[in-house]
Parts: C-alpha cells; sequence; structure tokens
C-alpha cells in the first residue's frame, strides 16, 4: 500500500515544476521582463535545443535488449484504439471544418504522458524499481514514435497552411488582410506561413501600382511573368484597361474558413474554377517557388492544388532540419551499441548533454508561464475544453491501455502500472510544440497545469481501484 511518505515523494517531483511557471508568469504579467517577442524565442529554445538534450539524455540511458516488448505492444494497440475514437468523431461531426486540427490536437491530448516527471517516481513509489523502469521504456518509446508522428502532422498541416494562404493571396485576398488575420480558435497570426515580401511596385501606364492591385484587376487583361521575374499588364477583351482598378473590399478570413480548405481540398473556394479564379493568377512567383522548402510551404501544381509528393518532400525537409528527431533516433542507436559493445559515452560527452538536460523541464514550464501570462484569462480555454482534456487525459487513455494490455494478455502488477501510467498528467512537451506550431496552445498549458494538480489524488485512486481487481 502506498504510504503519506511516497505521496510526499511524488508531490516534491510536482511542486518544483510550479516555481519556473509562476517566475515565467510574473516575469511577464507584473515585472515586465519579456516583450511577446522574445516569449517566442524563450519557447524556440526550448523546443529546439532543451529538448532534444532532455530526450536524447534519457535514451542513451536505457537498454533497449531488456525492453518488455508486450507492454509495448500494449502501447501501440492503446494508441490505435485512440486513433479511431478521434476517427469516429470525425465521421460523426460530418468532418467538420476544423476537424484536422482537433484531431491533432485530441490525439497529443489522450496519449502523451509526463511520464518520466511524475510517472517514475510514481510507478516506483507503489510497485517499486522494476515498474520504474517499465515506465523509462514506455516513455522512450513514446519520445521515438509518438512524439516524431506528432511533429510529422504538425508539420504536414504547417505546409498544408502555408499552401492555403498562397492559393488566397493568388485569388484576389489582400495580402495586408491575410498578415492582419489570427485564427480564431488556434490563436496563431499567419504571418508564419507567409512567402517573402511582394516585390517593388511595377509602373504600368505611367502608374505606380504593386504586384497584388495589377492581379486584382486581372480580369482587365492577362497576367503574364517578364524577364526578371516580375508580373505586367498585357491589355486583352475585358473591360477598359486605362480605367483605375476599383478599390476592393477586404474579404476577412478566419480560422474555419482555412481549415475548410484543408478538409475540403480546393473545392471550398472553387480553385479549378477558372471562370471565377484566372489560371494565371494562382500560380506561385519564381522566387517563393524556389525558397518553399525553407519556409516549411509545399509548393502547389498548375491547378492550385499542392503536390502530394512536394508536400511530403517539404515535411520531410523540415523534421530532417528538427533536431528533436535525431536527438530520439540517434539516442536508441547509441544505446543499442552501448549495451551490445558494454561501452559508455566520455565523460566530456555525458557532462555536455547532461547540463543542457537539466533545463529541459524547468524551461518548460517557464515558457508555459510566459504564454499564461499574456492570455486574459487565466484558464484561456474555457472550463468546458478543460473538462475535455481531463476526460481524454484521465478516462480515454486509461481505457484504452486496457484494452491493449488484455489484446497482449498482461497480467499482474505489469498490466497495473501500464494502466497507471496512462493516467498520469499530460506532456509538458506537447505544450511546447503547440505553442512552436501554433496549435491550440491554450488547451494543452491548461491541461498541464490542471492535470499535475489532479493527477496525485486521481493516481491514488487507481492504485487502490487496481488493487481490488
Amino acid at each position: 500500500m502506498i504510504s503519506w511518505g511516497d505521496v510526499y515523494k511524488v508531490a516534491s517531483a510536482l511542486v518544483p515544476l510550479y516555481v519556473p511557471l509562476l517566475l515565467g508568469f510574473f516575469s511577464v504579467r507584473r515585472w515586465k521582463i519579456f516583450s511577446p517577442e522574445q516569449c517566442e524565442s524563450v519557447n524556440s529554445l526550448v523546443a529546439f535545443f532543451a529538448i532534444p538534450f532532455f530526450t536524447f539524455g534519457f535514451t542513451v540511458h536505457t537498454d533497449p535488449f531488456r525492453a518488455n516488448y508486450r507492454a509495448i505492444a500494449a502501447d501501440v494497440i492503446s494508441k490505435a484504439v485512440i486513433a479511431a475514437v478521434i476517427g469516429g468523431w470525425v465521421l460523426l461531426t460530418g468532418g467538420r471544418k476544423n476537424a484536422v486540427s482537433w484531431s491533432i490536437t485530441g490525439f497529443s491530448l489522450s496519449t502523451l504522458t509526463s511520464s518520466l516527471v511524475v510517472g517514475v517516481p510514481m510507478a516506483q513509489a507503489m510497485y517499486g524499481d522494476w515498474a520504474q523502469q517499465l515506465v523509462v521504456q514506455l516513455s522512450v518509446f513514446q519520445a521515438i514514435v509518438w512524439i516524431t508522428l506528432l511533429l510529422f502532422a504538425l508539420e504536414v498541416r504547417k505546409a498544408a497552411l502555408g499552401t492555403t494562404t498562397q492559393i488566397r493571396r493568388a485569388a484576389d485576398v489582400p495580402v495586408s488582410d491575410i498578415e492582419a488575420s489570427t485564427y480564431a480558435d488556434d490563436h496563431v497570426s499567419t504571418t508564419s506561413v507567409l512567402s517573402p515580401p511582394p516585390p517593388p511596385p511595377k509602373v504600368i501606364n505611367g502608374v505606380q501600382a504593386s504586384t497584388e492591385e495589377i492581379i486584382a484587376v486581372v480580369a482587365a487583361g492577362e497576367v503574364r511573368k517578364d524577364a526578371i521575374g516580375g508580373t505586367q499588364m498585357i491589355p486583352g477583351d475585358g473591360p477598359d484597361s486605362s480605367a483605375a482598378p476599383a478599390q476592393e473590399t477586404p474579404h476577412h478570413i478566419n480560422d474555419d474558413d482555412v481549415e475548410a480548405s484543408i478538409d475540403d481540398d480546393d473545392a471550398a473556394y472553387n480553385v479549378d474554377d477558372t471562370s471565377t479564379f484566372p489560371q494565371s493568377a494562382l500560380v506561385i512567383d519564381d522566387v517563393e517557388a524556389s525558397n518553399a522548402e525553407a519556409i516549411g510551404v509545399a509548393p502547389t501544381v498548375g491547378g492550385g492544388r499542392p503536390s502530394i509528393w512536394k508536400l511530403v518532400k517539404v515535411v520531410l525537409y523540415k523534421l530532417g532540419r528538427n533536431p528533436n528527431t535525431y536527438a530520439s533516433v540517434g539516442g536508441i542507436i547509441w544505446a543499442c551499441i552501448a549495451n551490445r559493445l558494454q561501452i559508455s559515452l566520455p565523460i566530456i560527452i555525458k557532462n555536455s548533454i547532461g547540463i543542457m538536460a537539466q533545463c529541459g523541464n524547468g524551461l518548460a514550464m517557464f515558457s508555459m508561464g510566459l504564454f499564461m501570462a499574456q492570455q486574459d484569462k487565466l484558464i484561456p480555454c474555457g472550463p468546458s475544453l478543460t473538462f475535455l482534456s481531463l476526460v481524454l487525459k484521465f478516462v480515454l487513455d486509461p481505457i484504452a491501455m486496457t484494452i491493449g494490455s488484455i489484446a497482449v494478455g498482461l497480467r499482474g502488477d505489469v498490466v497495473r502500472v501500464a494502466i497507471i501510467q496512462a493516467a498520469v498528467p499530460q506532456s509538458i512537451t506537447s505544450f511546447i510544440f503547440a505553442k512552436e506550431y501554433g496549435l491550440h496552445p491554450d488547451v494543452l498549458s491548461t491541461a498541464v497545469i490542471v492535470g499535475m494538480l489532479v493527477s496525485v489524488p486521481l493516481i491514488v485512486l487507481f492504485y487502490v481501484g487496481l488493487e481490488g481487481l
């Protein structure tokens, strides 16, 4: 039976995490130390430096040859069950416009856990050292597989949103509108997926006009590329080409519009309808196409539709530059070599990795505090989404792990540890990536903070209930 001393050990691992959280919160809300741009930089520091070192640091110390592969198989089945539940939700809702974003967020909420922060001390206090090793093995598998899949999904979404933005720019949507608009649901500006600034204004018939203004009056003529990559008007058979272009009414786009363009392909905007959008207006500038991979945007083919192969190339290119990919894969490769040949990292390299790995959780919580301080409400996502995130984390995930454990034949304390490990609070890493990619960071931050507060009594209830079975 777990004692009060064991509960204190778990609390001693959780409470220190709120110190950097509060420091980050007050450094913005009260002390005004960081600007919004600096807060973004802190989150990028955590996402691309602290977390990769932290992941590599605990991965290299595992022994893949002594892993409980039956428990890992149960974890895979549980994730498949969760994916099926989310897919069923999408079908029941008729493929709502923002289904892609919420599917990614829902999968993150119901699968990624803070096993190393909460699960390890809790499992050791309840069942001993062998349970701690099992939780570490599942954490390593999460870092290698599930977080990598999350990054892949986020990169695909980012590339698809960038392509949609390019199509909208070409389809007579003023660039100033796109730059000024924010996704009301995702709370992220579309500026991050825009292409480089437009070229200098052209002089046509003595009148200075930008490329966007020229495209806006494409009905009066035909757009073509000149020898130096600019855009010029060629008089056509339309209305009087000497007339000045009429002022267009700005068209505001929200998150539902952008998500609809992904889920419904380009049918929602009639991109293939050449009577609405001229074919030439859907061609990406030469500079934009050549830099598409560098900015994480998939180039489009002739009809304005993103090429699947080019989309995959862009996503793989971005993942290849992400240090988190190398940290997880490189860590498990070194763990296999080190345990097979009975060698270890040189002390200089080990300490160099360790000094960066130790700041991972602290900086992540500090970045979360910075984000919370910039919100109007203490719980920015509201009570309904907070409750939904807790249900996904503490109800759906343990049920899915129970199904997976039964499917592979786990018995005794092993299945108990697997279920309790699935019930630990939300992963801090999931918030960092949600903030970096602009996908519901308010929901993820609330899930982490509230989940850690309620996790200890809930896990104790899980322990008592499972012991009675």
